[in-house]
Protein backbone atom coordinates (compact mmCIF):
# COMPACT_ATOMS: atom_id res chain seq x y z
CA UNK A 1 0.00 0.00 0.00
CA UNK A 2 1.12 3.25 -0.98
CA UNK A 3 0.72 6.74 0.84
CA UNK A 4 -0.84 10.09 0.55
CA UNK A 5 -0.28 13.71 -0.15
CA UNK A 6 -2.11 16.29 1.14
CA UNK A 7 -1.33 20.11 0.53
CA UNK A 8 -2.10 23.07 2.03
CA UNK A 9 -0.73 26.45 0.95
CA UNK A 10 -0.60 29.84 1.90
CA UNK A 11 0.97 33.25 1.05
CA UNK A 12 4.32 32.62 2.21
CA UNK A 13 4.38 28.63 3.35
CA UNK A 14 3.40 25.42 1.45
CA UNK A 15 2.92 22.44 3.71
CA UNK A 16 2.91 19.36 2.14
CA UNK A 17 1.67 16.20 4.15
CA UNK A 18 2.94 12.34 3.56
CA UNK A 19 1.41 9.90 5.42
CA UNK A 20 1.63 6.05 4.88
CA UNK A 21 4.90 4.72 2.69
CA UNK A 22 6.64 7.58 1.22
CA UNK A 23 7.62 5.67 -2.12
CA UNK A 24 8.06 6.13 -5.66
CA UNK A 25 4.38 5.77 -6.62
CA UNK A 26 3.82 9.33 -5.02
CA UNK A 27 6.65 11.07 -7.11
CA UNK A 28 3.60 12.51 -9.50
CA UNK A 29 1.00 13.75 -6.56
CA UNK A 30 4.60 15.14 -4.41
CA UNK A 31 6.04 17.10 -7.50
CA UNK A 32 2.14 18.42 -8.17
CA UNK A 33 2.16 19.61 -4.68
CA UNK A 34 5.50 22.04 -4.80
CA UNK A 35 5.52 22.95 -8.59
CA UNK A 36 1.64 24.00 -8.29
CA UNK A 37 1.56 28.09 -8.54
CA UNK A 38 4.49 30.09 -8.46
CA UNK A 39 6.94 30.78 -5.79
CA UNK A 40 8.46 33.74 -4.33
CA UNK A 41 11.93 33.97 -2.23
CA UNK A 42 9.33 34.30 0.51
CA UNK A 43 7.74 30.94 0.17
CA UNK A 44 8.74 28.07 3.13
CA UNK A 45 8.20 24.46 2.48
CA UNK A 46 7.12 22.41 5.30
CA UNK A 47 7.36 18.52 4.52
CA UNK A 48 5.28 16.87 7.13
CA UNK A 49 6.66 13.54 7.61
CA UNK A 50 5.22 13.23 11.33
CA UNK A 51 3.18 10.14 9.40
CA UNK A 52 5.52 8.57 7.40
CA UNK A 53 5.89 4.82 8.16
CA UNK A 54 8.43 3.65 5.35
CA UNK A 55 10.38 5.44 2.89
CA UNK A 56 12.74 4.10 -0.01
CA UNK A 57 15.56 6.15 -1.89
CA UNK A 58 12.87 6.89 -4.28
CA UNK A 59 11.68 9.93 -1.58
CA UNK A 60 14.74 11.04 -0.61
CA UNK A 61 15.61 11.77 -4.38
CA UNK A 62 12.09 13.24 -4.33
CA UNK A 63 13.09 15.48 -1.70
CA UNK A 64 16.05 16.87 -3.07
CA UNK A 65 14.60 17.19 -6.47
CA UNK A 66 11.85 19.49 -4.75
CA UNK A 67 14.61 21.72 -2.96
CA UNK A 68 16.09 21.82 -6.04
CA UNK A 69 13.63 22.37 -8.68
CA UNK A 70 11.86 25.03 -5.79
CA UNK A 71 15.11 27.22 -5.37
CA UNK A 72 14.44 26.25 -1.30
CA UNK A 73 17.98 25.63 -0.20
CA UNK A 74 17.42 27.72 2.83
CA UNK A 75 14.03 27.14 3.36
CA UNK A 76 12.91 23.77 3.21
CA UNK A 77 12.20 21.76 6.51
CA UNK A 78 10.94 18.55 7.20
CA UNK A 79 9.42 17.37 10.08
CA UNK A 80 9.54 13.94 11.52
CA UNK A 81 8.28 12.38 14.56
CA UNK A 82 9.49 9.60 14.05
CA UNK A 83 13.64 10.06 14.68
CA UNK A 84 14.13 6.27 16.04
CA UNK A 85 12.15 4.19 13.62
CA UNK A 86 12.94 3.29 9.52
CA UNK A 87 12.72 6.89 8.58
CA UNK A 88 15.31 8.71 11.21
CA UNK A 89 17.53 5.98 10.27
CA UNK A 90 17.22 6.86 6.28
CA UNK A 91 16.87 10.35 6.92
CA UNK A 92 20.24 10.37 9.32
CA UNK A 93 21.99 7.84 7.07
CA UNK A 94 21.62 9.72 3.92
CA UNK A 95 22.97 12.86 5.85
CA UNK A 96 19.80 14.94 4.75
CA UNK A 97 20.18 17.43 8.18
CA UNK A 98 23.21 19.14 5.28
CA UNK A 99 19.90 19.87 2.53
CA UNK A 100 16.90 20.20 5.07
CA UNK A 101 16.10 21.90 8.68
CA UNK A 102 15.38 18.55 10.47
CA UNK A 103 12.82 18.82 13.13
CA UNK A 104 12.12 16.23 15.83
CA UNK A 105 9.26 15.64 18.16
CA UNK A 106 7.63 18.94 17.50
CA UNK A 107 3.40 18.99 17.45
CA UNK A 108 3.97 19.39 13.09
CA UNK A 109 0.95 21.64 13.60
CA UNK A 110 2.15 23.80 16.27
CA UNK A 111 5.02 25.16 14.40
CA UNK A 112 2.69 25.71 11.14
CA UNK A 113 0.75 28.86 11.06
CA UNK A 114 -1.45 28.86 7.66
CA UNK A 115 -4.56 30.97 7.83
CA UNK A 116 -6.65 30.79 5.04
CA UNK A 117 -5.07 28.27 3.49
CA UNK A 118 -6.30 25.94 0.12
CA UNK A 119 -6.02 22.29 1.36
CA UNK A 120 -5.50 19.58 -2.19
CA UNK A 121 -5.39 16.28 -1.40
CA UNK A 122 -4.30 13.66 -3.65
CA UNK A 123 -3.07 9.75 -3.27
CA UNK A 124 -0.46 7.80 -5.00
CA UNK A 125 -1.11 5.29 -7.34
Amino acid sequence: MSGTVSVLRSDTEIIISITGQFVFDLHRPFRAAYLHGEHTQKIRFIIDMSHVEYLDSAAIGMLLMMREETGAEDRAIIINNNARGQVGRVLSATKMERFFQIRENVAARAMISVPNAIAIGAHGA
